[in-house]
């Protein structure tokens, strides 16, 4: 099964956003790979968590996970 890779970054002025999404990505299931970077195989999940981050200016990215090495 494919796996994604969400990487964001809110306002450092919406700081309880930060914990409200962090809430929903443990909430599909998304496991931390490192602090605004996420690990996920529901790509429905992430894109509405990419969304609620650009909703309060934010920037969100997500990528398909391919290794290589």
């Amino acid at each position: 099964m494919i796996e994604y890779i969400i990487i964001y970054d809110v306002p450092r002025d919406k700081k309880s956003m930060q914990v409200k999404i962090n809430r929903k990505l443990k909430a599909i299931g998304a496991e931390m790979i490192q602090y605004s970077t996420w690990e996920s195989k529901d790509l429905k999940g992430l894109k509405e968590v990419a969304k609620l981050v650009k909703q309060v200016d934010g920037d969100a990215i997500i990528l398909e996970k391919k290794v290589v090495f």
